[in-house]
């Protein structure tokens, strides 16, 4: 974060790229734990489509018996949860 512009909205600072953005605060979540600048750079330069598990909530199968796991996504809220089958997680 570069700056808080209002009770409602920051401004942050991307760390691989040059330029700023304003967000509603509410998208801002605090990292649990620490993190190294460079540890930091590291994450933000991951493609925009990869995401980070946090958590395998749960284990199933489905109707072919193919595992399945029900992953909680580092930095989002345990409701954007979502089914992944093993072969789409690193």
């Amino acid at each position: 974060i570069k700056r808080v512009v209002s009770t409602s909205i920051v401004e942050i600072e991307h760390l691989n790229r040059d330029y700023r953005e304003k967000l509603p605060a509410s998208r801002v979540k605090k990292v649990k734990g620490d993190m190294t600048l460079a540890e930091a750079k590291k994450l933000a330069a991951r493609d925009d489509e990869e995401f980070l598990v946090e958590e395998i909530l749960k284990y199933q199968t489905d109707e072919e018996g193919d595992p399945k796991f029900l992953v909680k996504w580092f930095g989002w809220p345990t409701e954007d949860s979502s089914w992944e089958y093993p072969d789409t997680l690193k």
